[in-house]
């Protein structure tokens, strides 16, 4: 019970007074033996620093938005020049074109940056692609 969170409920291993205390009592025996954890679990000599990946050689998906030219064919080509870069497709949406111009949105698979933006490169030099392509990246931590 406390002033702020009111009542609250633990449950599980630790939570009772046999856990709690083989815990308590371990921990008072390693400060007996002069054995204290380090700080925030890690040895005073592990943290180094480490070089950082470029974001150009990270692996990760992308939203892609592009606006092009409303003619038959178009979304093909597209699609080919993904293909041409190895970029998996993971979704792809097309709406209703407006004025002769469609709007395409694409998730990718994960994919390196640096392909992505070459991929891009490629097609905004095509007559279909009417704009800069929007690149967003998604990052995702899991596997």
């Amino acid at each position: 019970m406390s002033d702020a969170a009111s009542q609250t409920l633990y449950c599980g291993p630790g939570a009772g007074a046999g856990p709690t205390a083989s815990s308590v009592l371990s921990d008072l025996i390693d400060l007996s033996r002069g054995s204290t954890p380090p700080a925030l679990g890690f040895l005073p000599e592990a943290p180094c620093d480490l070089p950082a990946l470029p974001v150009s050689q990270c692996q990760m998906s992308f939203y892609l938005r592009l606006r092009v030219a409303d003619r038959p064919g178009v979304l093909s080509r597209i699609t080919r020049i993904l293909g041409d870069y190895e970029i998996s497709i993971e979704a792809l949406l097309q709406k209703d074109p407006e004025q002769g111009i469609a709007t395409i949105v694409i998730t990718t698979d994960r994919v390196v940056e640096e392909r992505m933006d070459a991929t891009i490169e490629r097609l905004e030099s095509s007559t279909d692609v009417l704009e800069a392509v929007i690149k967003i990246r998604i990052f995702s931590f899991g596997g």
